[in-house]
């Protein structure tokens, strides 16, 4: 219990400097096989993404169409997951994919949604947080994400290339 709020603590606090962005995750040698790295990631407030999406790209004609862009991915060993949260209108709200583990016949996906607190809740800023990872790739349907635009979105997804 102790660790849980701990842990809680630690991730609010990360998220308190605005969601901006990250670099890389574990190593290859350092994972549990049923637990998938995230082996490099990036998260930010705004994206142009209008709709809440989750999204799995396993080769470069599907990134080709994806709402992200400059993510360093072989498609011969690593596979991309994206999350975004659609339009909010503050920009205190942020997302993260937290971990990544196989479950019998699929990869099951922690997401979540992070609000951090300051004083000015009055103020509305339109904001589209997301977060973008590379994993080691897997033939295994991920739960919650989908493989293609057309179905990662309750409508199709209107967004431009995510952030820098």
């Amino acid at each position: 219990m102790q660790m849980t709020v701990r842990l809680s603590l630690l991730l609010m606090l990360l998220s308190a400097g605005g969601c901006t962005g990250m670099g890389g995750g574990a190593s290859m040698d350092e994972y549990d096989p049923d637990e998938f790295p995230i082996l490099w990631q990036r998260a930010g407030t705004y994206s142009s993404l209008d709709v809440p999406l989750r999204l799995v790209v396993r080769n470069r004609a599907e990134m080709a169409l994806c709402p992200v862009s400059n993510v360093p991915v072989d498609f011969e060993k690593d596979m991309v997951l994206v999350a975004g949260m659609g339009r909010v209108y503050s920009d205190q709200y942020c997302i993260r994919i937290n971990r990544i583990w196989r479950e019998g016949s699929r990869l099951k996906v922690d997401v979540q949604v992070y609000r951090t607190e300051s004083g000015s809740e009055s103020v509305i800023k339109l904001a589209s947080p997301y977060h973008v990872v590379v994993i080691p790739r897997s033939d295994l349907n991920v739960e919650g994400f989908a493989p293609d635009l057309r179905h990662a979105t309750p409508k199709r997804a209107r967004g431009l290339p995510l952030g820098p």
